[in-house]
């Protein structure tokens, strides 16, 4: 007699299942529906929305709004969001025009692919005056933007997380190309869970390609960034990056915090350093490419920070520099070659100025740096090899500044 029972509630299930199914909704626009806008008011948690380019291939001047949980917010051929004609003027602001996001994302599971947008580059009205994302997700718990174009608008994507340690948050940007926007390509900030970014091409934004701000447990890998950025003062930081991580780990104030890897990625050409991270702990930057920056990779006020195994060459400054503050970090298996400044270099910029030394406690094993035009070793915490505070060992290098930073 158990058959029938099992029959039963298979069947029950398959009803459920069907009934589900048939509550998600495809709707297209402009067949069914003049703007996005209307589809997404019209549409259900779970629906699809489906964009196909306008008759004639007119752009759809809009400011969307996604407030439907678990939305698809889908582009056929590549329709454009166009946000040249929406700019509007504030009093008392006589000589700036303002704007809104592109899209912007206020429910937790949407989904944005296949879309070109472009020209929503000017600042919100929002009292910040933040400039307006292509993509903009306003704390919600997990989103995925991918296969979209993103060009000049003031931010590509801007994901403004909940500040939580208490909640989980899912994001992946992934397979997009991110160019030519004011500010920032993709700009991360408050996230604590798992961002994804991944296999994205994030090239001549105005300030940084990727940035990382008080994000935890975020996987940037396999993305091209390059062309990025406006330039570096050392000592004082980069004024732009390629990859820009700040404010990680446990010194946000969450004692279990997740680490964060940036690995896998072509850093080239940027104006100011290729990957920056500063006031960080517990991160890792591993196997990276970091060619033809003004700095390769720099190190700022971090601690328990891992540089393994990047090739950092034919930079414009030094190839890795770790300076103010840092300490307890880890530099193994590194190749750096052909830097115009220092390849690697430990800067005591309180020993220069006020007689102690600043970046102690360092573990550097297993480098290589030569044929930097500089120098390729120097760490000046103490007057000889032997005497300085940083643990140098197993290193192949050239000239070095005190001698014997080598084997």
């Amino acid at each position: 007699m158990r058959a029938p029972t099992h029959l039963a509630v298979l069947s029950s299930f398959l009803s459920l299942a069907t009934c589900h199914l048939a509550g998600a909704a495809i709707r297209s626009v402009p067949s069914s529906y003049p703007t996005i806008q209307a589809a997404i008011a019209a549409s259900n948690p779970g629906d699809t929305v489906r964009v196909s380019p306008k008759p004639g291939g007119a752009p759809y001047a809009e400011n969307v709004v996604v407030n439907k949980a678990n939305l698809t917010l889908q582009g056929l051929f590549n329709p454009t969001l166009d946000g040249t004609t929406l700019s509007f003027s504030v009093p008392g602001f006589p000589d700036t025009l303002f704007g809104n996001d592109a899209v912007t994302i206020v429910a937790s599971g949407v989904s944005v692919s296949g879309f070109t947008i472009q020209n929503y580059n000017y600042p919100t009205n929002n009292g910040l005056f933040t400039p307006a994302a292509g993509v903009h997700v306003s704390q919600q718990v997990a989103s995925d933007i991918r296969n979209n174009t993103l060009r000049n608008n003031g931010t590509g994507v801007f994901v403004e997380g909940l500040f939580s340690f208490e909640v989980v948050q899912t994001y992946a940007i992934e397979y997009n190309t991110i160019s030519g926007n004011h500010n920032y390509g993709a700009w991360l900030r408050g996230v604590d869970g798992t961002a994804t970014i991944n296999a994205n091409t994030v090239t001549g934004n105005g300030e940084t390609g990727i940035v990382l701000d008080a994000v935890n447990g975020a996987r940037v890998k396999y993305n091209t960034v390059s062309g990025n950025g406006s330039g570096f003062v050392e000592f004082l930081g980069p004024t732009a990056a390629g990859i820009l991580v700040s404010g990680g780990g446990t010194i946000s104030g969450n004692p279990n915090a997740r680490l964060s890897k940036i690995n896998n990625n072509s850093v080239g050409g940027n104006a100011g350093a290729g990957i920056y991270v500063s006031n960080s702990d517990s991160q890792q930057i591993l196997s990276n490419g970091v060619l033809g920056n003004s700095l390769g990779i720099g190190l700022e006020s971090c601690f328990g920070v891992v540089v393994s195994s990047n090739l950092v060459a034919q930079n414009q400054h030094e190839g890795i520099l770790l300076q103010l503050f840092t300490s307890q970090c880890t530099l193994q298996q590194n190749i750096v070659t052909g830097n115009q400044g220092c390849g690697i270099s430990v800067a005591q910029f309180f020993m220069e100025f006020f007689g102690f030394p600043d970046c102690v406690g360092n573990s550097l094993s297993r480098n290589l740096s030569m044929a930097n035009s500089v120098l390729d070793a120097e760490d000046t915490s103490g007057s000889t090899a032997a005497t300085v505070q940083n643990a140098w060992f197993l290193n192949i290098v050239g000239t070095s500044n005190p001698a014997g930073l080598g084997p």
